[in-house]
């Protein structure tokens, strides 16, 4: 009873699948130059995210670009990438990521446990970022838009960070063996998909976006590669954290 409520066997099937495609023979087809363009890429819109905290901008507008021109430049690289699509169901695709992104959520509850006011200061925030605005809208309305805002940081953070960066990795035969490349594309892909957020929302949620994005990583390579389940849970991951944060 224990053992299916903690959900043995969905970890079991996880890290069996992970066993596989960690060492997975990938075509060792990207060069030190193709990680560097990841790399490269998936920073353009923190750096700028850097800077408008640094000097107070009113608003968000140059960040929201670097992250969707370089998300086209990711979707329009990626492509290129060779990809072994496996058996895989999207039932199965799907229940990988739910899994691993569970692993993902513990240290982000960890954090939240530690320093309950993250939710606060991210109210805060997000208010500081509208201000002026004085328009007044239904809470429909809000939700709707907050549900576009939560899709648009999905797909961008999700093309970046796993789409673009952890496939490129894995593939670069300058990180050693299949086994060491996927651990390094992994490690990567979190630390910079957590320290990505820490000019806007701090140290504490840095660290706990680090776990999550631990936990799309591992979903990522666990399903194959397979990029909409990930867009999926960011998405209600961004959507419920954000309408918590604004309406509690």
């Amino acid at each position: 009873m224990l053992a299916k409520f903690v959900g043995v066997e969905r970890w079991k099937i996880l890290f069996n699948a992970l066993k596989l495609e960690f060492v997975k023979p990938l075509s060792a087809n990207k060069n030190i130059l193709d990680a560097v363009f990841a790399l490269c890429l998936c920073s353009i819109g923190p750096i700028i995210a850097a800077f408008e905290v640094r000097y107070e901008a009113n608003s968000n507008l140059y960040s929201t670009l670097g992250f969707g021109i370089s998300a086209i430049f990711a979707i329009l690289f990626q492509r290129s990438i060779q990809r072994d699509k496996g058996n895989l169901t999207a039932k199965q695709s799907f229940s990988l990521t739910h899994t691993a992104f569970a692993l993902g959520c513990i240290p982000a509850l960890l954090v939240l446990a530690l320093d309950p006011s993250l939710l606060a200061k991210r109210e805060q925030l997000l208010n500081a970022s509208a201000q002026g605005a004085t328009v007044q809208i239904s809470k429909i309305t809000l939700l709707f838009y907050i549900s576009l805002f939560a899709l648009w940081v999905a797909v961008t953070e999700e093309y970046l960070f796993r789409g673009l960066l952890i496939s490129i990795v894995r593939r670069c035969a300058s990180f050693g063996s299949p086994r060491i490349r996927t651990g390094v594309a992994c490690l990567i892909s979190s630390i910079l998909f957590g320290a990505a957020h820490w000019p806007l929302w701090g140290a504490g949620a840095s660290l706990a976006l680090t776990g999550i994005g631990l936990g799309l990583s591992l979903g990522y390579i666990a399903n194959g590669e397979r990029i909409w389940p990930l867009i999926i849970y960011h998405w209600g991951f961004d959507f419920l954290s954000t309408a918590v944060a604004i309406f509690s």
